[in-house]
């Protein structure tokens, strides 16, 4: 259900798209909003095929996932907050992380390292990659890399 509203002077639409449309619709929304804004990431591809995952725990998308995971783990571990959040650009007023494009590139190359494949990012065998591979890999390895992060932004 469409609606608009006013901010700072600028007119602004939002579209709602229900949860079992078509992929291509949803792919189609993205283009026409972003065809005056800036380029779509990997990560916004990615995130947007993720909503074709058929399964409860997965319907709020990967970066919501995501963001929910690594918050739920920095609570159980705060000793990890401080680098995790530098390393992925945590922001206070959203309270989501800017960076969770640096988790896919990582779970790629970890893919990719254990098929015995040398490791390089291309974004279409990315974005070919079943979403739900996505999910998976984090649900496989996040504590791990969370740790990584942090060791990593606490080494400088």
């Amino acid at each position: 259900m469409p609606f608009l509203a006013l901010s700072e002077g600028m007119l602004y639409q939002q579209t709602v798209i229900v949860k079992d449309s078509e992929l291509g619709i949803v792919i189609r929304v993205f283009e026409i909003v972003n065809s005056t804004g800036k380029k779509l990431t990997l990560f916004d591809l990615i995130n947007a095929k993720s909503f074709q995952v058929n399964d409860d725990i997965y319907s709020v998308g990967l970066s919501d996932y995501l963001n929910n995971q690594i918050e739920q783990s920095l609570v159980c571990s705060q000793h990890l907050s401080r680098g995790v959040n530098n390393f992925l650009k945590f922001d206070e007023g959203s309270k989501t992380y800017e960076k969770l494009d640096k988790i896919i590139r990582i779970l790629e190359i970890s893919s990719l390292l254990k098929s015995g494949v040398s490791p390089s990012i291309f974004q279409s065998t990315m974005l070919g990659k079943d979403p739900l591979f996505w999910f998976e890999e984090w649900n496989q390895f996040g504590s791990l890399l969370l740790k990584i992060m942090s060791w990593m932004e606490n080494e400088g």
